[in-house]
């Protein structure tokens, strides 16, 4: 028969295990148990699982504290502050459409107000708002109105027609070579 030595920190580790045991089984969560004996949650459900215990979803004192206070305030349903709420975003979203009307961009609104383009740009659509198209004005009107450029020969026949054209031979001769 082999002798099993049983080091102190054997000893409380298997005490902590059983301890944690007997404080799951009443009812507590890991998280709970984790934060009271200050070890990672992943170590209490580990050493539980080792020992045989199923562990189930229970919400920590906290989380559960949390989620009351979370659908206190969601349920406040006063008239008036909900209201309020509504006209101060119908407000601004009118005067994001204004200005971007004005000329203001994206990108300036979205300076001046604290929020994300991603933002301004979202709230303009749902408004029904065209937007223009991207890049500073006076280049998308320049490019509106720029003539298509010809198409353009590659640089190595550039070198064989500038050649043959430094040898004397006509322009619609060397076109023609290459």
């Amino acid at each position: 028969m082999d002798v099993i030595q049983i080091t102190p920190g054997r000893l409380r580790r298997a005490q902590r295990a059983l301890r944690w045991a007997e404080a799951y089984r009443a009812g507590e969560s890991v998280t709970d148990i984790a934060a009271r004996d200050d070890v990672h949650a992943d170590v209490v459900r580990w050493t539980l699982k080792r020992l045989g215990i199923e562990i189930e979803y229970r919400l920590s004192e906290a989380a559960k504290e949390r989620r009351r206070q979370m659908a206190r305030r969601t349920f406040d349903t006063s008239a008036q502050r909900i209201g309020l709420r509504a006209e101060r975003v119908r407000r601004r979203n009118q005067q994001w459409a204004e200005e971007y009307a004005a000329g203001a961009s994206l990108q300036r609104i979205s300076e001046r107000h604290g929020v994300s383009y991603q933002r301004v740009q979202q709230v303009l659509r749902a408004g029904g708002v065209e937007m223009r198209p991207r890049g500073r004005p006076a280049i998308a009107k320049a490019a509106a109105t720029r003539e298509p450029r010809r198409p353009t020969c590659p640089p190595h026949m550039r070198r064989l027609y500038n050649k043959l054209r430094a040898a004397g031979i006509s322009r619609e001769a060397a076109l023609a070579e290459v």
